[in-house]
């Protein structure tokens, strides 16, 4: 049975290939994807380190950019929220120093893919690219007593119990990142492609709050020619 697939697969990609070779270009391209990335959320609060993330993207035709290579690109919209709605304390004992946050983040950004055309069935392309994030984060538990108390002395804080300032508030916050992948097409028809890419966001400004130095996101997605 697992052979028959494999047969059906690969005939499918060669006619598929030879059917995209004699249609015309098409001027835009639409992908709709979806994967995980990485949230905001540190590693010692016990909470999910990845989110579901949607995203679309509009991109430009394949320009020449050299022999055997082309330039593609493309505006990208996407958003993810952790959907963390308590605090789960750290081995289970009271850690004044941690304050949690529920993140949630809209993505907007360009990207420009460098792509050979010249690699049969499948399209591999780099990209890198510029983006914005505007993230929202919710108060969820903790307190910030230790903010001013050397880490040594941070166990000898007051306990919750006799905390009698006000919890931090929500906040509100963007940056740019600095983005960079790989993504690899496979042509399924005259003008439709299954998309799938691995991404990195470095960022280039880094809020208080967020001290994430990058993300990385792994996505899977269609790909749909029009005009």
């Amino acid at each position: 049975m697992l052979r028959y697939t494999l047969l059906l697969a690969v005939s499918l990609l060669l006619i598929s290939s030879a059917a995209a070779q004699i249609a015309p270009p098409a001027r835009l391209n639409v992908s709709v994807q979806g994967g995980v990335i990485r949230n905001l959320q540190p590693e010692d609060l016990r909470q999910p380190l990845y989110t579901l993330y949607p995203e679309v993207q509009i991109a430009s035709r394949l320009f020449p950019l050299a022999d055997a290579i082309s330039l593609q690109g493309g505006l990208h919209w996407g958003y993810w929220g952790d959907r963390v709605h308590e605090y789960k304390v750290p081995d289970h004992k009271w850690q004044p120093h941690l304050i949690a946050y529920s993140h949630s983040s809209h993505i907007a950004g360009a990207r420009f893919y460098v792509v050979p055309t010249k690699i049969p069935l499948v399209s591999l392309s780099l990209f890198s690219g510029l983006s914005w994030h505007f993230v929202s984060g919710d108060y969820v538990g903790g307190f910030s007593t230790c903010l001013d108390i050397p880490p040594s002395r941070c166990d000898d804080a007051i306990p919750p119990s006799d905390y009698h300032d006000y919890p931090p508030s929500d906040y509100h916050d963007r940056f740019k990142a600095w983005e960079a992948g790989l993504r690899v097409a496979v042509p399924l028809g005259n003008r439709l492609a299954v998309t799938t890419e691995v991404q990195k966001y470095i960022h280039r400004s880094i809020v208080e709050r967020n001290p994430h130095k990058s993300q990385l996101a792994y996505k899977l997605g269609l790909s749909f020619g029009l005009f």
